[in-house]
């Protein structure tokens, strides 16, 4: 009763094994004319990769406020991109490891929290191996490195590398 006092509510259902529209799957709430949340059933209710595409349809409904999700969505998709390739055990290229490690900005979604495949990938990465193809092709940083976990930075090569930003390698052995 509170929020849709606030607003309106749209829920998006999928068909059940009867084919009747009754399993909900994505939440948008207003505040007023203005989205105020998207959220989905996945943990922390992110959204699942499937909904991408709906959610991005719908914002054109709503012009106030859109930019900020239609980001999220951009964001959501190229992490849905990513995490495909991880599966595939396909190669990484430098910009999509950029963006796993959030070395220009967060990678923002719909959940509480942060999307969890964003952990899945990186603890099954070789770090080091990950940071020397970034920076072969980026010599400047403009925000902190931030390595907790890298016990061993043995072959690690920031030779070049200027980091304008905290290097943080609490964790070396």
């Amino acid at each position: 009763r509170d929020y849709l006092s606030r607003g309106d509510f749209y829920i998006y259902y999928t068909k059940d094994e009867n084919g009747e529209y009754k399993v909900p799957r994505l939440a948008i709430r207003m505040d007023g004319y203005d989205i105020a949340e998207i959220r989905g059933i996945e943990k922390d209710q992110n959204l699942e990769p499937e909904m991408e595409d709906i959610v991005a349809e719908k914002l054109k409904e709503f012009p106030k406020k859109s930019d900020e999700y239609y980001e999220k969505v951009s964001h959501m998709k190229e992490l849905t991109k990513i995490y495909k390739k991880f599966k595939n055990n396909e190669e990484l290229a430098a910009d999509e490891l950029i963006f796993l490690y959030e070395m220009d900005s967060p990678i923002k979604g719909f959940g509480w929290e942060k999307d969890p495949r964003i952990e899945e990938i990186r603890l099954n990465r070789n770090k080091v191996k990950d940071l020397n193809k970034i920076f072969s092709v980026r010599k400047e940083l403009n925000g902190d490195l931030l390595l907790q976990g890298l016990t061993d930075a043995h072959d690690l090569d920031l030779s070049g590398v200027t980091i304008n930003g905290v290097l943080d390698l609490n964790d070396l052995k």
